[in-house]
């Protein structure tokens, strides 16, 4: 298998969301135009929908497929906010969208040089 196609074909990381629920909930690494799409909407809203949109974009079964779309969105603005903030937290970690995870890519940049960082 070619890098192309691995890269094409790599599934993005699936983590669970910690709490106290009687089911299991997921969340997932998104993809480059979730992500793109997902920070334009955080810029032009108010903070309050950032926890829908997160649950939106990020919430997946075990296998890694999102289950909510975007005529979901009434029945996710109705979830327990305890619920959707834990989403939010674990959608960030796992997308490396904290303050400590881009303090830390930053860090690494800083670190890492063309020399030493194994690309050619």
């Amino acid at each position: 298998m070619s890098l192309k196609e691995t890269l094409l074909a790599y599934k993005p990381k699936i983590v669970p969301v910690e709490g106290r629920y009687d089911m299991r909930i997921y969340v997932r690494v998104m993809n480059g135009a979730g992500r793109y799409q997902l920070e334009k909407k955080f810029q032009a809203m108010d903070k309050n929908n950032h926890l829908v949109e997160t649950a939106l974009v990020c919430v997946c079964d075990s296998e890694g497929e999102l289950i909510f779309t975007a005529q979901d969105r009434p029945a996710i603005n109705e979830m327990p906010s305890d619920l959707l903030q834990d989403i939010f937290a674990a959608a960030l970690k796992v997308n490396k969208m904290t303050p400590e995870a881009q303090d830390e890519d930053v860090k690494h940049s800083e670190t890492t040089t063309p020399e030493n960082s194994g690309t050619n």
